[in-house]
């Protein structure tokens, strides 16, 4: 957690300046300063602190003036030679120890600058491709307006062709209802015309059924009349068939006495022989044998 409160940022460690710092992701030696200038800047305080705010520049002007002063020569200027020398030494480590300091920071700085180069570039490969996408979200969104206009056009158009359709619905139903009142009125005429015509057919019917009363009793006068000529007809009948069983059975005595008649005039076999050889002479009879419905020799 930084100075701020939030991870990853802090604040410039030169005092007096409230500017944030972001630290890099990837780790390494953190930031301190906002800037190259605040940098240098801290560094020359911290200079000018270590040696109680005394500079070489400083400490030769004031061994210039002791030099101009009263006191013996050589006393001060050895003593102020030596300090100098002193002097000089330390600003000269300081100075290689800040340059050390300077150089790390300045690799820090160009890790950090590699760093936010990488990730510059990576945000650089994600925007294009977030570019890409809005373009591609742009083409959808072209053509999903394009369809949405197609679509309202034509929805227009099925509106109107709708709006077509239940006008002319309307004049056929107008047209119907008009069919409809005038086909209604012809039915009451017609139902009227029919009404007098059933009245008609009513009277008619009933001479009809009077007629058809006095029908009823001569055909019950004719039934009766037919089942007495029926009954007639069936005594006649009866009497035909015994009439027909007596011919019949005169008939079969009839064949019977004729078959006796026949039996008692033909001549026994001998004399039919004899009367055979004096006809055909003394030659041998042969026996034809006769053939089914010839008739038979006397």
């Amino acid at each position: 957690m930084s100075e701020t409160g939030l991870p990853g940022n802090s604040i410039c460690a030169l005092p007096g300046c409230d500017q944030p710092i972001v630290q890099p992701t990837g780790g390494g030696r953190p930031r301190q300063y906002c800037s190259d200038a605040h940098r240098a800047e801290a560094r020359r305080r911290r200079l000018a602190g270590e040696r109680g705010g005394d500079t070489a520049i400083e400490l030769l002007g004031e061994a210039l003036r002791q030099l101009q002063s009263d006191a013996p020569p050589a006393v001060r200027t050895a003593a102020v030679v030596a300090e100098v020398r002193a002097q000089a030494t330390a600003d000269v480590l300081a100075a290689q120890r800040e340059a050390a300091a300077a150089r790390r920071e300045a690799l820090d700085a160009d890790r950090q600058l590699g760093e936010q180069r990488e990730l510059i570039g990576t945000l650089g490969n994600q925007v294009a491709a977030l570019q890409r996408q809005v373009a591609e979200l742009q083409g959808a969104l072209d053509g999903a307006r394009d369809a949405l206009e197609a679509e309202v056009v034509q929805h227009h158009q099925d509106v109107q062709a709708a709006d077509h359709r239940v006008a002319a619905m309307a004049a056929i139903h107008r047209q119907q209802q008009d069919d409809a009142a005038a086909e209604l009125d012809r039915y009451r005429t017609d139902t009227v015309a029919a009404e007098a015509r059933r009245a008609d057919a009513a009277d008619r019917a009933a001479k009809a059924e009077a007629e058809a009363a006095d029908v009823q009793r001569v055909v019950a006068h004719l039934e009766l009349r037919a089942n007495r000529a029926e009954m007639a007809t069936e005594q006649v009948e009866s009497r035909l068939a015994q009439a027909r069983d007596d011919l019949a059975a005169e008939r079969r005595r009839a064949e019977a006495l004729e078959r006796d008649l026949r039996r008692r005039a033909e001549p026994p076999p001998e004399r039919r022989d004899l009367r055979r050889r004096r006809r055909y002479g003394s030659a041998e009879l042969v026996r034809v044998p006769r053939r089914a419905g010839s008739p038979r020799p006397r």
